[in-house]
């Protein structure tokens, strides 16, 4: 049994997606299929040789469900998709290959055989889903979901899945001050614009504007001051909520402490809040802070405090 022969038939075949195809083309019975098996790993380890087979898996399953659903979907459809998926592949400096292939590999490499037998089972009803439709019934879906309007918790499920993706970039990426550039214009008309109002706020907070109404103030929240939002607004008081981990609550972290998720550190967090409060101030209003830490310990104690404030009493 000549194992780089084999080896070298695995690589270049993209068309073999699993061992058992692999052993069928040199016609090795089941145990001489586990030998195979069991020799590809010891020389080329297991993961790597289930990082090839996988992912073609995962490119077979995802090409069969395209095919199916784009049966029924629309030829301008498929065009705009496909002239999109043209633009960006062409554009495409590396790092989207390179996260492509991480992915892959990923996703697969790790996963067990009782794992990898369900999510072929879900991707199959999907297909099967897909297969049921008509083109009629397709146009019908893409109409119904048209103007539907996400909700504050899908929304944030959906920020929380482009973050962990965007955990996958290749070590040392970063985008072009160009492209950051664009990326803060595009965000800033949003705001300014109405078209991006919706911010998450979090049930601590809720819970705290719901107190302030029960005393009778008449709130605003979502204030936007030139394009940047402010939690609470009463009157001529702007109040911000603020988390513990968020805003890096100076009580509980160092100053050079460094968040490796957002790539920043403390400092560099309370900067931009003082800069924030600045702003509102300059505007004519008054600023208070309330933190997460000191709603959660004397909830009543920082529902006095703000009362105090609102109404100017020292």
């Amino acid at each position: 049994m000549n194992i780089d022969a084999i080896y070298e038939t695995l690589v270049s075949n993209q068309s073999i997606l699993s061992l058992q195809q692999l052993g069928n083309i040199f016609g090795f019975g089941s145990k001489k299929r586990i030998k195979m098996t069991n020799a590809l790993y010891d020389k080329y380890t297991k993961q790597h040789i289930l990082s090839i087979t996988r992912s073609r898996m995962s490119s077979h399953a995802a090409k069969k469900q395209w095919e199916t659903r784009s049966k029924v979907m629309p030829d301008e459809v498929k065009t705009k998709i496909s002239e999109s998926n043209k633009r960006v592949w062409e554009n495409d400096d590396g790092s989207r290959k390179e996260i492509s292939r991480r992915n892959m590999i990923r996703n697969s490499a790790g996963v067990d055989k009782k794992k990898a037998t369900q999510k072929a089972i879900i991707t199959r009803r999907k297909r099967d889903k897909w297969a049921e439709y008509t083109t009629e019934s397709y146009n019908s879906l893409i109409d119904k979901n048209k103007n539907k309007i996400v909700s504050d918790e899908t929304r944030q499920k959906q920020s929380l899945s482009a973050k962990q993706r965007g955990r996958t970039l290749p070590v040392g990426f970063k985008h072009s001050k160009e492209t950051l550039h664009k990326l803060s214009e595009n965000t800033k008309s949003l705001w300014e614009s109405g078209r991006y109002k919706r911010i998450y706020i979090s049930k601590t907070s809720q819970k705290l504007i719901s107190e302030l109404q029960t005393l009778g103030y008449q709130i605003e929240s979502e204030f936007f001051i030139s394009g940047r939002p402010f939690d609470i607004k009463i009157n001529d008081c702007v109040i911000e909520f603020n988390g513990t981990y968020w805003h890096l609550d100076p009580r509980k972290y160092d100053t050079q402490f460094y968040d490796e998720f957002r790539k920043v550190y403390a400092h560099e967090i309370w900067s931009k809040d003082k800069e924030k409060l600045l702003l509102a101030e300059t505007a004519g209003f008054r600023t208070y802070v309330v933190w997460q830490h000191d709603w959660e310990t004397n909830p009543k104690e920082v529902i006095e405090n703000v009362r105090k404030f609102i109404e100017g009493v020292q």
